[in-house]
């Protein structure tokens, strides 16, 4: 069976790195950008490879909604998993009604990435 790959979108390294490590211990393939710009290309480039899209909703010079639309048009059955170091609120539900599959409250645990990622893409 081929693992699965998920994109990582967020502006910290750091943050880009723990969860590449994380999908790792959980059996995916990583591939990361730090930037929106850098998310369309790579999943341009990629979407026949990537299973999700893990995507911070605060980066800067980055609108969330926007990267959003244009996962979509790239392809219109793109899997996102929202992350963000702030609690759900209006903006979570926006993204939720543009299709978005879940959303994971930064930081987390290996058993709380799995879970969502599970019921995001089935694993």
């Amino acid at each position: 069976m081929q693992k699965k790959t998920i994109l990582v979108v967020d502006d910290e390294k750091i943050v880009r790195d723990i969860s590449t490590k994380l999908l790792q211990r959980l059996g995916f393939n990583a591939i990361t950008a730090a930037d929106g710009r850098a998310a369309l290309r790579i999943y341009r480039e990629n979407s026949a490879l990537v299973d999700l899209v893990l995507l911070d909703m605060m980066m800067p010079d980055s609108d969330s909604g926007d990267i959003v639309d244009g996962l979509q048009q790239i392809n219109p059955d793109v899997r996102v998993l929202l992350f963000s170091g702030y609690p759900k609120d209006d903006t979570v539900a926006a993204l939720f009604e543009k299709g978005c599959v879940g959303f994971i409250q930064k930081p987390f645990n290996l058993t709380q990435l799995s879970a969502k990622i599970d019921a995001a893409i089935g694993t």
